[in-house]
């Protein structure tokens, strides 16, 4: 027994943190892919808002069932351990109903509209609670899967734009093929529809993508890449993994496939990709005084390399 606990001490210190935050990204994309700005901030604090009322949820069946053995709750009288339970159900229904009133107040509605609304937020809260206890043992389990088989995994923020993502997704699978990797796009997995579906159809409207698209992974021998349109998803075996890096970031990206999510980083990508026009001479200072995250400064600069030392026929053909 003091071997397991140590074992799971162990793992929850060394690998807890970073599966947390890899499942944090992977729901988020799923759920939240379409949303950008504001939005997907609100969404983000929605969901946890959400985690947090699902524990409420649990504790309001838990605690009168515990609260019954007296050795459990000492020293508290009968009308203590109703009062509790009564204060923890108050909470239960109050958090829906004032989720929903503020969906209500955002959308600018009124009157009865807004009572109406605000009745709705016990559907859309746990819907989006409901949607993420699905998605978490998948995360879970999909974590677990790849690091049994020893896959190099990488996450990269992203940003494709809702309209052309099934270009973009044939873009990056020809670029795929083109490296010697057969792949082939499949529907998500079944946990990520389900999710989905609940988000999209039961939950908060604000939340709900406004143009249909039908989220795919790209699957090969040794590989796969799930494309979210707010997240590059990749495991590949060590064997391949290396012309995978090459197909993604080897070559310049596809019309509506951006590597920047800020707007500062959005408006230098367009000027060194040609999209809002000739190529810039102050380039270098603007990448010198970018004030962005890491990865989009090596992004920028790589594209940056990319255009100006890249032949325009082969640009043209990238």
């Amino acid at each position: 027994m003091g071997l397991i606990v140590a074992g799971g001490l162990f793992a929850l210190v060394t690998g807890g943190p970073r599966l947390l935050r890899g499942s944090n990204q992977w729901m988020g994309a799923v759920l939240f892919s379409s949303l950008d700005g504001w939005q997907r901030t609100a969404a983000s604090v929605s969901a946890i808002l959400a985690v947090f009322w699902s524990f409420l949820l649990v504790a309001g069946f838990y605690s009168p069932v515990a609260a019954a053995a007296p050795e459990t709750v000492p020293h508290v009288g009968p009308a203590t351990r109703e009062a509790l339970a009564v204060d923890i159900w108050v909470l239960i229904v109050a958090i829906p109903l004032a989720f929903g009133l503020a969906e209500g107040l955002v959308t600018k509605r009124r009157g009865t509209p807004l009572a109406l609304e605000a009745v709705r937020g016990l559907v859309y809260l746990p819907a989006l609670a409901l949607a993420l206890a699905v998605l978490f043992p998948w995360t879970l389990w999909e974590r677990a899967r790849r690091m049994l088989r020893r896959d190099v995994q990488h996450f990269h923020r992203i940003f494709i734009e809702i309209d052309r993502y099934d270009a973009v997704l044939e873009c990056i699978a020809a670029r795929l093929r083109d490296h010697g990797l057969d792949v082939r796009a499949m529907p998500a997995p079944l946990a990520v529809r389900v999710g989905r579906w609940l988000a999209h159809h039961l939950g908060p409207p604000a939340f709900r993508e406004r143009t249909p698209y039908v989220l795919h992974t790209l699957v090969g021998e040794g590989v796969g890449l799930a494309v979210y349109p707010s997240l590059l998803d990749l495991f590949a075996s060590k064997q391949v993994i290396g012309r995978a890096r090459s197909a993604l970031w080897g070559q310049l990206p596809p019309e509506g496939f951006w590597w920047t999510r800020s707007r500062a980083g959005r408006e230098l990508e367009a000027s060194i990709l040609g999209r809002s026009g000739e190529l810039p001479d102050d380039i270098p200072a603007k990448l010198a005084a970018l004030e962005g995250g890491p990865d989009e400064w090596r992004a920028l600069q790589q594209e940056y390399l990319m255009v100006t030392h890249i032949p325009v026929g082969e640009r043209a053909e990238a």
